[in-house]
């Protein structure tokens, strides 16, 4: 018989970001997998902008990927960003609101 592995036993994950990630639907590492982690991101932002930051998407990877989330790599860290920005221009889309642009302009 397989065992079931909690998404707080995974790498980077612990209880507080598995009951997170049970609040938008997402209960086990399989679920996690199959929703992906630019997506399960995503709705955790949504439900807890405050809360959550781009750590949280660095932790995500490394959990499914087996690596430490401080040891993700600049190069993977720009794509995790990049599909972010493409996920939600598409969200966008679909609804009919345009992305907020951010400004590299300071006053």
């Amino acid at each position: 018989m397989a065992s079931r592995q909690a998404l707080a036993d995974l790498l980077n994950l612990g209880p507080k970001t598995a009951a997170w990630l049970a609040d938008v639907g997402i209960t086990s590492p399989t679920e996690l997998r199959r929703v992906g982690v630019v997506a399960a991101y995503r709705r955790l932002k949504h439900t807890r902008p405050r809360e959550v930051s781009l750590n949280a998407l660095w932790a995500l990877h490394g959990a499914l990927a087996g690596v430490p989330w401080n040891r993700i790599d600049a190069a993977d860290k720009a794509q995790l960003r990049a599909a972010v920005a493409v996920d939600r221009a598409v969200a966008a889309d679909r609804s009919g609101v345009k992305p907020k642009r951010r400004s590299s302009r300071r006053p």
